[in-house]
């Protein structure tokens, strides 16, 4: 009796949270609003702690520098001494961020942060035209989850500006082929959209931006056939429009350095797709993608299975043959770099999204097959990373990796999670529930462990020990009042990057080491040092150090 009676009230209280939930899920903007708030606490919650944040110096060293130099000479056209590789766009939302919010780590990697928000409500919008609202929802919180695309959401590039863009092109171009727009004349606005998206992602990474064009292009004339010439002009507009930055940076670029401007923007692309050793790519981009996106990565093939059974050919084409041919693409190329993977990122939570849904409603003996080959995936990899962890606790092995005690705890914890996942998934494989948990419960630690892990400086941080250097007090004090010179950094690229944005006044010595003035400040390389003390005339006086690099003042 007093069980049932407990059980009673439990009832009681659960069946009117869940009617609620329900209630709330169909509302038409819940969804959207729920995306927003949790897609926008893991993108943003991390950023606002400074101290525990520096820039990787190659890219994001690169980017933040040449934003603070748009800044620093008031020029945001041609900025540069000499002709660019890159369209200024690439530049500008770092740029302007800065402009609104000051020097920091935190500004220049807002605009990643919050194009990474709008990614995944796009993500939702995509999927609710291809699928169904649930699917949809699963895909836009899934993506956030995954580790390339969490990496890239808190980086200062303008990688996630470059995604959205081609991805809010394809919901336009969705949103013009629905029957609902077919007969309207909104559907001539979303292909003006569509345009402009287009030319604005130009703007944003150059030639890269043909790429996904190039892919869609059989997606695009098959819904364009559909619909008529009319609209062909509607999308060319907006390319035109859209295209208007383009001209008017390249103008100010070609008065600033001649045919150069030109020509360097051709000369970068051929050389990033052609100018080495082609299939570079060809074992990296199918490793990243599956081991960066995972859990994710590994679902998606029954999403992209199941997706191959749809009866529209457009559909098929943009959820299958589109992301082959951008990786097929990226694998023939001669340059294999992380962030040209993040295009494959969206599609990947898509299909994951649709295999999820599928998995959990059906009952085809394929689900169920796809199920246990999943469970004991999770399973075997829980088990290896536990067998890992305890070669490493019991020194049988050495792991620079495992080095900090939150990074072993959060080993262990990835591990746990990845056996519990399977044990629940081959014990439940005929419970759709006991699937969807197994999943979820991967997909929330792992959001959790790679916020935490960002948050308190695990991640996002390769270069702490600059902004120590800059930041001791006696040393803050010398760079804010005084002009610092360069002797011999430009052996290191690298650090060379870093303390182009980190130090507030900077010069490159010109002149010989023995003409050097009085009471000023040198960043030298040891090998200048040595030749300055050869000088009796200079009394040298060795403030700090960074790295192999002295920071010194000559009398």
């Amino acid at each position: 009796m007093i069980k049932k009676s407990l059980s009673s009230r439990i009832e009681n209280i659960y069946s009117p949270i869940c009617s609620y939930m329900k209630k709330l899920y169909a509302e038409k903007y819940f969804s959207i609003l729920v995306i927003i708030c949790i897609c926008g606490f893991v993108g943003f919650v991390c950023l606002f702690n400074e101290s525990t944040q520096s820039f990787f110096a190659h890219d994001e060293g690169l980017y933040a520098r040449r934003a603070k130099l748009i800044l620093d000479t008031g020029d945001w056209f041609a900025p540069f001494s000499k002709a660019h590789h890159k369209t200024i766009g690439s530049y500008w939302l770092i740029a302007l961020s800065m402009k609104l919010f000051g020097l920091g780590e935190y500004s220049a990697r807002i605009p990643s942060a919050l194009f990474s928000v709008l990614s995944s409500i796009v993500v939702y919008k995509i999927g609710l035209e291809i699928s169904n609202k649930r699917s949809a929802f699963i895909s836009a919180l899934i993506l956030p989850s995954m580790p390339l695309w969490f990496q890239y959401s808190h980086y200062a590039s303008p990688d996630m500006a470059f995604v959205f863009l081609n991805l809010f092109a394809i919901y336009m171009i969705l949103r013009a082929s629905s029957e609902n727009n077919r007969q309207s004349n909104h559907q001539f606005f979303y292909w003006f959209l569509t345009g402009i998206s287009f030319s604005l992602a130009f703007l944003i990474r150059s030639f890269l931006a043909l790429l996904p064009i190039f892919a869609l292009l059989p997606f695009i004339c098959l819904s364009l056939r559909q619909q008529g010439r009319k609209k062909v002009y509607f999308l060319l507009g907006g390319m035109i429009i859209g295209f208007i930055p383009v001209i008017v940076s390249i103008f100010y670029a070609y008065n600033a350095y001649g045919s150069e401007a030109f020509l360097e923007l051709f000369d970068f692309a051929r050389r990033k797709s052609m100018g080495g050793n082609l299939f570079k790519g060809l074992f990296y981009y199918p490793i990243i993608l599956i081991i960066l996106s995972y859990p994710s990565g590994l679902i998606s093939i029954f999403g992209f299975i199941r997706v191959n059974q749809y009866k529209n050919l457009k559909l098929r084409y943009l959820l299958s043959i589109f992301p082959l041919v951008i990786l097929f693409a990226l694998m023939v190329a001669s340059t294999a770099l992380s962030h040209y993977a993040l295009m494959l990122i969206p599609w990947i939570a898509i299909a994951s999204g649709i295999a999820i849904d599928s998995l959990i409603s059906s009952e085809l003996l394929k689900s169920y097959q796809f199920k246990k080959l999943c469970a004991y995936i999770f399973l075997l990899i829980g088990l290896s990373l536990m067998v890992i962890l305890l070669f490493k606790i019991t020194g049988l092995v050495s792991i620079d990796v495992l080095d900090k005690p939150i990074i072993i705890s959060s080993f262990f914890v990835v591990s746990l999670v990845n056996i519990s996942a399977g044990l629940v998934g081959i014990r439940g494989l005929n419970n759709h529930r006991n699937f969807s948990i197994s999943i979820g419960l991967m997909v929330i630690t792992q959001t959790i462990l790679l916020t935490i892990l960002y948050g308190i400086g695990i991640l996002g941080n390769p270069n702490q020990e600059i902004k120590t250097f800059v930041r001791e007090p006696f040393v803050n004090e010398i760079l804010r009042s005084n002009t610092v010179y360069l002797i011999g950094v430009n052996r290191n690229t690298k650090v060379r990057t870093l303390m182009e944005f980190y130090l507030p006044n900077y010069q490159d010595y010109q002149k010989s080491l023995d003409q050097v003035k009085g009471n000023s400040y040198f960043m030298v390389s040891k090998d200048a040092l040595l030749e300055l003390l050869k000088f009796k005339k200079y009394s040298i006086n060795k403030i700090a150090k960074y790295k192999e690099f002295f920071f010194i003042r000559v009398n």
